[in-house]
C-alpha cells in the first residue's frame, strides 16, 4: 500500500484535488465509507478505492470501424489509370475472348 491506512478529510481532498467541503459532502451523504471518532473523520484506503471504482466513468467503447470498401476495379492514385491486374481489366479481357 502506497498511501496511509486512513485519510483525514484534508488529506483525501488534497489527494483528489478537491475542496474539503466536497469530501465532507460525500461523507454526509453516505457516498463514501468513513469512520467518525468524535468530530474527527477518517476514510480508509479501502473505502477510497471502493468510492473511486464506483464513481469512475470509463470511456465508452468506440463503435467498430466500417467495413473496407471494395471496388470492382482499382485505380492507381498518381496516374488515374486502371491497374492491368484489376477485376475490371480481367473482365474486359474475358469479354474480348468471346
Amino acid at each position: 500500500m502506497t498511501g496511509p491506512y486512513a485519510y483525514s478529510v484534508s488529506q483525501l481532498a488534497k489527494a483528489w484535488g478537491v475542496s474539503d467541503r466536497t469530501v465532507y459532502t460525500l461523507v454526509a451523504s453516505g457516498q463514501i465509507g468513513h469512520l467518525r471518532i468524535g468530530k474527527t473523520i477518517r476514510v480508509r484506503q479501502a473505502d477510497r478505492d471502493a468510492y473511486e471504482a464506483a464513481a469512475w466513468n470509463a470511456p465508452a467503447v468506440p463503435p467498430p470501424a466500417p467495413p473496407a470498401v471494395t471496388h470492382a476495379f482499382s485505380v492507381s492514385a498518381p496516374t488515374g489509370r486502371v491497374s492491368p491486374n484489376s477485376a475490371f481489366r480481367k473482365g474486359q479481357k474475358s469479354a474480348r475472348a468471346r
